[in-house]
């Protein structure tokens, strides 16, 4: 449309803002199950046309080379520890989100929780292939777009080679992931905001009413702070990773804890998201080993739980929740 890009950032962000302060689950529920259809659809028929005009999956397959093939990692030790890694991060990392926690304590009933989870990931285990897919694609139609920036390579060859129904139902997709990924990712952190944080420390029970007002409220403030973090950062993939560590490091090993051996060291608990954050910010910012930071937050996060467990005994009984 010509406009700048945080000109445009803030106004998708006002548009997410508007029907998740409006509607909150129910109005991020339905959204997404809407746009989940549109992106299916989208990529599928994107896939079908490009398949068609080179001639077949074949010869789309053929410009892979022999490195893309690979899946496993070099054969060194600082390899396998990084691919590891990039196993956690989007792994492990998305386990504890609150987003996703936020969901399956919406669903009608445990059956459909759990069902919903498991067909939600083969489903995005296939559909996620598509993309890739199409990147594999440029090389054969235009390879001149994997030059540049390769977040735009997608949307230029669409804008460049597709026919306008095309790029409609392309963009139509795009904006449909996005709206989905972003109403999600503000209402959950609203949530814990109000929830967790606000609401303890009120001096007087409200009614729900006047507490949905400090909700919406968050939904605002994690709005604005999440427009500064992109602005940022242009990488999507790289925020979007990051904000993934930050969960694996901190709060999984606690969570996993609790959810699953019944843990309830407080103290433990705190210690642990310290210990793993801290350690992974150092690693962080001084690089002291190839190894990815996030791997040494994760096993840091896992001794600060053990350590806070042994010197929890020796702490007053006011400072650890049983």
């Amino acid at each position: 449309m010509g406009i700048s890009l945080p000109l445009s950032m803030l106004l998708s962000l006002s548009i997410v803002v508007i029907y998740t302060y409006t509607g909150g689950m129910w109005a991020v529920s339905l959204t997404d199950f809407i746009q989940s259809i549109l992106i299916v659809f989208g990529l599928i028929a994107i896939s079908w046309f490009v398949t068609d005009k080179l001639g077949g999956v074949d010869v789309v397959l053929s410009g892979l080379t022999q490195q893309q093939k690979k899946i496993l990692p070099e054969n060194t030790s600082i390899g396998w520890l990084n691919w590891i890694s990039a196993w956690l991060v989007l792994g492990f990392g998305s386990i504890a989100s609150q987003d996703i926690f936020q969901r399956i304590n919406s669903a009608r009933n445990e059956t459909a929780a759990y069902s919903s989870t498991i067909y939600a990931a083969i489903i995005y285990l296939i559909i996620s292939m598509l993309p890739l897919y199409l990147i594999t694609a440029i090389k054969k139609i235009d390879p001149l777009l994997l030059q540049g920036d390769l977040q735009l390579a997608l949307p230029k060859m669409v804008l460049n080679d597709m026919p306008v129904w095309i790029q409609v139902v392309f963009f139509g997709s795009l904006m449909s992931a996005i709206m989905s990924t972003c109403s999600g990712a503000l209402l959950a952190p609203a949530s814990l905001l109000s929830e967790n944080i606000i609401k303890p420390y009120l001096s007087e029970e409200i009614e729900d009413s006047r507490f949905l007002w400090f909700t919406r409220i968050s939904v605002i403030v994690i709005g604005s702070s999440a427009f500064i973090i992109a602005l940022s950062s242009q990488n999507i993939f790289a925020l979007v990773g990051e904000a993934s560590i930050i969960g694996l490091v901190s709060i999984f090993v606690p969570f996993v804890a609790t959810l699953i051996f019944g843990h309830s060291n407080s103290f433990a608990a705190i210690f642990s998201m310290l210990s793993g954050s801290v350690i992974y910010a150092i690693f962080r910012i001084f690089p002291l080993t190839e190894i990815n930071p996030l791997l040494p937050g994760f096993l840091g996060s896992i001794a600060g739980l053990g350590l806070g467990q042994f010197f929890g005994k020796y702490l007053p009984d006011s400072l650890i929740l049983k």
